[in-house]
């Protein structure tokens, strides 16, 4: 029951402007498939004109107060640049943008494939219990009979329109899709005439088909479409239907960045970039490399100059670049001579790689890590070059040039050191440059940081004379007539990446070396054991060497890991991470069943029923240990299981993901939501996991079927196993994906 209501012209509120919808086709009956922008409500000061005339109304419920403009405030009291929309215990009503867009071009015309929504939501967590209820928007005719309406839960309810109905409502299934953590999240959603989809923070959350449910094998979600695009009003926060006792308080949340589209949004609308308060957004984006050399598959590409070679150094980093340190120019790595014009077109370029002091354990304070020529080891070659210095130091001379001083440093001194290394472990090393600024990062701190001006001082020429740099060196081959020796350094997985790449990124390649199992397969076997006929075989540079399991039997052929590979990493954990690359090997068909990873109290015995857990082929999970899940459909959050072996037909390789805490599952396939679930933790968990980890000591790869099931061990290919005590992030996964398929 509303007390009141006021129309209002929302000052601050900016939307596409003027020219907006102006890539439309004449009006007529056609169908639109392409994606237009049709409203951005932004709530932003500045911006004094209604938006394209389309003016919120404001309502307040019983107890609460009119939504109002209103800005956070940092911890320094200090207001923050964006503003947004606080509900405040009522809720707003707007034009529907679809219909006004509709009226305006394409009288007449009701077809269209879908209708998408972008903005940010951030609730507030003493209603979270309640929140999953809570109406986010709805398109309703002009007395409120008919709607299509989306809930905080991910549910979808329709009334009036082709009957009565919903889906993923609270009373059905808890997708928990927004966090009651007090911070924004973005939402993005499509409702199309198909079915519909939602995104959280870049995360697909609800992805569901109607048709698909024998409940409501009828309904077209057409004329939802439909529906939505001719229905008069949108509103935010609030549900003709809906009945809660205590609206004022349910609806004491805020919202940002509202952008409505014609048709079916793509990644680039639902990506996820962190917010800086409210919706306001920094960009940070996850690059794959131009080019990437493991040295698993040895040299390469590349040329060893010298003495250097290619070593198995351990299951974190398998085969390394290792160089040898004597005089100058004699030993290091010849690099492809076309990596600079790989970054020519963006005019920026990071330069990564692993390094660890290696045989050398003192002076290597002027070394050279990375250098480019434009010719081999002439001490007359003043330039072209570029030099990047283990004491953390960068220089340029190629149609312009800078030395990087104390005084262009962003702390007003270089810092000078090669202590990082001293401890003999391995670290990441990143340098970054853009014509006017430059950066140097170990592990993933920066080192030093400098701007130039551009015009006295410049690294444009590494963009713009980029051939000019074809002789290129890791390791050594410090070509000038300096006296600085080639380090005994050794090296992997370097990488050129035609952008600056963020600091998060530089994490992220660090995690993917640091879980608490991984094995590479570089060595063999390693601490694993093979049972049966599996073999150790090199699959390429990518690659290197992969375990390929035999074809036939049951509890037959894999590789058994260590006892301790989950305990090590579950134990004290409230996650736990399983990722491998997997090839469907020698094994064409006939892999449904087929089990991809599992875990017993015991070796080989039909009658083994538990402690166990599995990651099955076709995208299942199962766990029973002190506490068990079957994962079910009804606990997916699609309201149903996909399972499919589809992602192996193509014969290539693949990574899977399984993440796993006591009340939730994820499982990924390059990076792609598959199945997701959520439990309640009592009666469904996997709390034993944690708890009980030391029971899974008989831990499978490719195999071992330890039930009575007669699900066959599969011939597929591994590589780099890896168990993580947490819950790996889509962008770490994404950055393992990049690593191992960059183009």
């Amino acid at each position: 029951m509303m007390l009141s209501a006021a129309s209002v012209v929302m000052f601050g509120m900016t939307a596409c402007g003027p020219d907006w919808d102006q890539m439309d086709p004449p009006a007529g009956g056609q169908v639109y498939s392409s994606l237009v922008k049709l409203a951005s409500y932004t709530f932003d000061e500045g911006t004094a004109e209604p938006v394209n005339g389309r003016d919120f109304t404001m309502y307040a419920y019983d107890g609460g107060d009119f939504p109002a403009l209103a800005k956070e405030v940092s911890e320094l009291e200090n207001p923050r640049a964006t503003q947004f929309l606080n509900l405040n215990g009522g809720y707003a009503r707007v034009l529907n943008p679809v219909a006004q867009a509709r009226s305006e071009r394409v009288a007449g015309s009701t077809s269209q494939d879908a209708v998408s929504l972008v903005f940010y939501v951030k609730q507030n967590a003493e209603h979270a219990s309640t929140f999953k209820q809570t109406t986010l928007f709805s398109f309703q005719n002009a007395d409120g009979t008919q709607q299509v309406a989306m809930t905080a839960n991910g549910g979808l309810v329709v009334n009036g329109v082709d009957g009565d109905y919903s889906f993923n409502t609270s009373d059905e299934v808890t997708t928990g899709m927004l966090p009651a953590d007090d911070e924004w999240h973005k939402v993005a959603v499509a409702i199309r005439d198909q079915n519909y989809f939602v995104y959280v923070d870049g995360e697909k959350r609800i992805d569901y088909t109607p048709q698909t449910s024998y409940k409501y094998s009828q309904i077209d979600m057409g004329k939802v479409v439909d529906f939505m695009a001719v229905a008069p009003y949108l509103y935010i926060g609030e549900n003709s239907y809906e009945t809660v006792e205590d609206k004022a308080a349910e609806y004491a949340w805020l919202v940002d960045d509202i952008d409505i589209y014609r048709n079916t949004i793509t990644e680039k609308e639902w990506s996820y970039k962190k917010d800086s308060g409210g919706g306001g957004e920094t960009d940070i984006e996850f690059y794959a490399p131009v080019y990437f050399q493991s040295f698993d598959g040895y040299t390469g590409d590349c040329t060893i100059y010298g003495a250097g070679s290619i070593v198995y150094r351990d299951q974190q980093h398998g085969k390394v670049f290792a160089n040898v340190a004597t005089a100058p120019r004699s030993n290091y790595l010849v690099m492809p001579s076309d990596l600079f014009t790989m970054c020519s077109e963006t005019q920026e370029i990071t330069i990564s790689f692993w390094v660890n002091r290696g045989t050398q354990t003192a002076g290597y304070f002027y070394a050279p890590l990375f250098s480019a020529y434009a010719q081999h080891n002439s001490t007359e070659n003043s330039f072209p070059m570029m030099v990047c210095q283990t004491r953390g130091l960068l220089q340029v001379n190629n149609a312009g040039w800078s030395d990087y001083t104390n005084e262009q440093n962003v702390k007003g001194a270089n810092v000078e050191s090669t202590e990082w290394l001293d401890d003999g472990k391995w670290h990441l090393y990143c340098a970054t440059f853009t014509p006017t600024t430059a950066a140097v990062y170990i592990d993933g701190v920066v080192m030093n940081q400098w701007e130039i001006d551009g015009v006295g001082n410049t690294a444009a020429g590494l963009f713009t004379d980029a051939s000019a740099l074809q002789y290129i060196c890791l390791g050594g081959n410090q070509a000038w007539n300096w006296a600085d020796n080639d380090a005994g350094f050794w090296f992997d997985d370097f990488a050129i990446y035609n952008h600056c790449i963020s600091t998060e990124q530089m994490q992220a390649i660090i995690e993917d070396k640091a879980p608490s199992y991984l094995n590479t397969f570089e060595g063999g076997a390693g601490d694993a054991s093979v049972f049966g006929g599996g073999t150790f075989g090199n699959e390429g540079s990518y690659y290197g060497n992969v375990f390929k399991n035999a074809l036939g039997g049951m509890r037959t052929n894999y590789l058994k890991l260590p006892a301790d590979a989950i305990s090590k990493a579950a134990t004290d954990a409230e996650a736990l991470t399983i990722g491998f690359w997997v090839n469907r090997g020698s094994q064409t068909d006939g892999y449904f069943y087929c089990p991809l990873f599992s875990a017993y109290g015991q070796q080989n015995t039909v009658e083994n029923t538990f402690p166990m857990m599995v990651c099955q082929s076709r995208g299942l999970l199962q766990v029973n240990n002190a506490g068990w899940s079957d994962y079910t459909p009804t606990q997916n959050l699609a309201g149903i299981n996909t399972e499919s072996t589809v992602w192996l037909d193509d014969g290539r390789w693949h990574y899977y993901t399984c993440v796993i805490t006591a009340t939730t599952a994820v499982v990924y396939i390059d990076g792609e939501v598959m199945n997701q679930w959520e439990i309640d933790g009592v009666a469904n968990t996997a709390a034993g996991l944690f708890t009980n980890a030391a029971d899974l000591n008989t831990i499978c790869l490719g195999g071992n079927q330890a039930w009575n099931w007669a699900d066959p061990d599969p011939a597929f290919w591994f590589d780099d196993i890896s168990i993580f005590g947490k819950a790996v992030t889509p962008e770490e996964i994404k950055t393992i994906l990049m690593a191992k398929k960059y183009k």
